[in-house]
């Protein structure tokens, strides 16, 4: 199945969810549960729970649609200027027995080149 844009960032917003915005714990609930299983937040979902990130992919996009590649950009280049914290930090490492979140949608290799977030594994790199 080919990847949305949505799917990507949402991936990658749903460990901060209930960080970066105040959130019922039902909703929180439901919601990364949703992303779990597969599936993402809306446009406006992205637009209200993470406007800083919406703002920054929407001008790497010159008011365009955002694409999966603006998304990609977004997390692997330009995401750290504005964490707050180090744990809010993108990183890529290699995979090996770590004591990080593994979601459902991800079958993890040793050596397998990963992206991580808020202590997720977000995505294999390779």
């Amino acid at each position: 199945m080919k990847e949305t844009p949505e799917r990507h960032i949402s991936k990658y917003a749903a460990p901060a969810l209930g960080i970066c915005t105040k959130i019922p714990q039902e909703e929180k609930s439901k919601l990364l549960k949703k992303i779990d299983e597969g599936g993402s937040f809306t446009k406006k979902q992205i637009q209200e729970f993470f406007p800083k990130a919406y703002e920054m992919m929407n001008a790497l996009s010159e008011g365009e649609e955002i694409t999966l590649e603006t998304s990609k950009e977004y997390w692997y280049k330009y995401h750290n200027t504005i964490a707050e914290h180090e744990l809010c930090r993108v990183s890529f490492t290699t995979y090996r027995d770590q004591n990080l979140k593994i979601p459902s949608y991800l079958n993890l290799k040793e050596g397998d080149v990963i992206a991580t977030h808020l202590g997720t594994i977000i995505e294999k790199l390779q």
